[in-house]
This record gives structure tokens, C-alpha cells and sequence, in this order.
């Protein structure tokens, strides 16, 4: 089970503002390089919610190689700290390039304007987030993870008399956001370079209960999908060079419109078309659903 942590944001707009831009070479987008001196400490709940049958502090679950100091404050600098340019990035993640997967794909999607499927049980994505890395030193460790920032403080409408999403108001109040590791952190940069990053386990609901770590968005709300590297930094004190060991990766072309069922009829066949073995799962609105043969595929 990939360990998730979870943050409070309410920061979020500014916080978007502050990510990198697309680099000329085409290979993502260029990573945020500025140092956090000053650390905000919004409230956060650093565990996932406990199952029934589980203490809060599970021992038997491996934790990553970063102490709690550590995690506490790389999540107060993911949940909007004040930036300064003028401070380098650790050598081991300076270098970093991110290429997204499917980047074709995705822009196809974001021109219809994406929209993300979320349910009380959690939905994976689709397309998937998926990434290529280089230039990681190939004997260090890093931890992989990724995070969902709102792109406004709006909530949205789709007016199907003219196929468009609309402003209906202010934004709900925010749900506690959740950090979701990459189930293979910590691993060596060569291990991270050799093939595709997939987050093929992340999940995302709309379940405020929800006890099983998944990323847990508001419907009707549009999002920022972000990723991030984590160099684990051997030193006894990394804790106060943690903004200097992570680097944080956006794609525009990934935001999304949360919702519980598909508005846009565009955006079901885009899927259907892109994912058929998946459609029956993809599906959410009964009405778009096509009839299929009887003992199914």
C-alpha cells in the first residue's frame, strides 16, 4: 500500500503561480528553482485516516528513508511557502528533466476541456499520469510523489445548451489535500531513468471519509496535478536542506474539471475512442453508456 500523507491548502491559486514554465526543448515543464526561507504552517494531517481495524501508527508498514522533521517540512514547502530565486537547487535534482507520456493525448483532452471522474469507492485517472526522467545522478535516492493544487477559488457549471463550463460560484471549502507517493519510492536514479514513471495506482474520490489514501477532490472544481522529486539526502541534518533536495513539475495541459458523471459527450467518446478495453469502467453517465454483447468483453 503506497504511503500517503495528507495536507491542508489553502493557498492554493497563489501556489500555482509560483511553478515552473515550459522549457524550449519541449521536455516538460521547467522546475521551480526558487528556496522557501519562510515557512508558512498551514494545518495538516499528516496520516491518512486509520481503518477500523488498524492503530494510527502502523509499524509494520515501511516508511520512506525521510525522517518526520524531514516530511513535515517538504509538505509545508509543497503547501505554498514564500520563494526566493536566488538560492540554487541540490546538484543531485538541478538537472531533473521531466517529459510528460501521452503529451498528445493529454492536449487533446485539455482542448475539450478534461474532466476527471471521482467516486465515493476512488477512480483512477485516464489518461494516466505518466512521465519520463533524466538527468537524476544515478546512485542517489529519490522518492517520487505527486499532489493536486485547485487552479481558482471558483466552482463550475456545464451548460449543455452551449457546451461549455460555466462559473457557478464561489469554490467549496477545501478538502484536506493528500500527497501520494510513488509506490517504488525510494529507489536510485538509475532505477527512475531506465523506464516510464507510472501513477497507475492513484486513486481519486470525493469521499471526505475516505480511509484508504486516495486524493480527495471537490466535483465541479478544476485542478493542477503536480509531481514531484525528492533527493533523500543522506546527511543526519537534510532536514534543513529541504528546499534545496525537491524539485516540482507541471503540465498545463493536465488540469481537469472533477466530476462525478461526464458533461461533456466530447470528452466520453475522446475516452472511449483512446481506452476501449477500459470503457466500461470509464463510463459514469448511463445514458452515453453504449449497449454491450451479452457475457461482456
Amino acid at each position: 500500500m503506497p504511503l500517503v500523507l495528507s495536507i491542508q491548502d489553502t493557498h492554493s491559486v497563489n501556489r500555482l503561480s509560483h511553478t515552473g514554465s515550459r522549457g524550449a526543448g519541449g521536455g516538460g515543464d521547467t522546475p521551480r528553482t526558487g528556496c522557501q526561507h519562510i515557512v508558512r504552517h498551514p494545518k495538516r494531517d499528516l496520516n491518512p485516516r486509520p481503518t477500523r481495524e488498524q492503530d494510527p501508527v502502523q509499524p509494520t508498514v515501511p516508511l520512506h528513508p525521510l525522517s518526520l522533521l524531514h516530511l513535515i517540512t517538504l509538505l509545508t514547502l509543497l503547501a505554498g511557502a514564500v520563494a526566493s530565486d536566488k538560492c540554487a537547487k541540490a546538484p543531485q535534482v538541478a538537472g531533473i528533466k521531466v517529459q510528460l507520456e501521452m503529451s498528445a493525448l493529454w492536449q487533446q483532452f485539455d482542448q475539450l476541456g478534461m474532466e476527471m471522474i471521482v467516486t465515493k469507492a476512488g477512480r483512477r485517472m485516464f489518461p494516466t499520469f505518466q512521465v519520463q526522467i533524466s538527468g537524476m545522478d544515478p546512485t542517489a535516492e529519490y522518492v517520487l510523489l505527486m499532489d493536486f493544487i485547485p487552479v481558482d477559488n471558483k466552482r463550475y457549471r456545464y451548460a449543455f445548451h452551449s457546451s461549455s463550463w460555466l462559473v457557478a460560484g464561489r469554490a467549496d471549502a477545501v478538502v484536506p489535500g493528500r500527497v501520494h507517493f510513488h509506490p517504488d519510492s525510494p529507489a536510485r536514479g538509475a532505477q527512475w531513468m531506465k523506464q516510464t514513471v507510472s501513477f497507475d495506482q492513484l486513486k481519486l474520490t470525493n469521499n471526505l471519509l475516505d480511509d484508504n489514501g486516495h486524493i480527495m477532490l471537490n466535483s465541479m472544481h478544476r485542478y493542477q496535478p503536480r509531481f514531484h522529486v525528492v533527493y533523500v539526502d543522506p546527511r543526519h541534518d537534510s532536514h534543513h536542506y529541504v528546499h534545496r533536495n525537491f524539485v516540482t513539475f507541471t503540465f498545463r495541459e493536465t488540469r481537469f474539471t472533477a466530476v462525478t458523471a461526464y458533461q461533456n459527450h466530447r470528452i466520453t467518446q475522446l475516452k472511449i475512442a483512446s481506452n476501449p478495453f477500459d470503457m466500461r469502467h470509464q463510463i459514469s453517465s448511463p445514458s452515453l453508456a453504449p449497449k454491450l454483447p451479452t457475457g461482456g468483453w
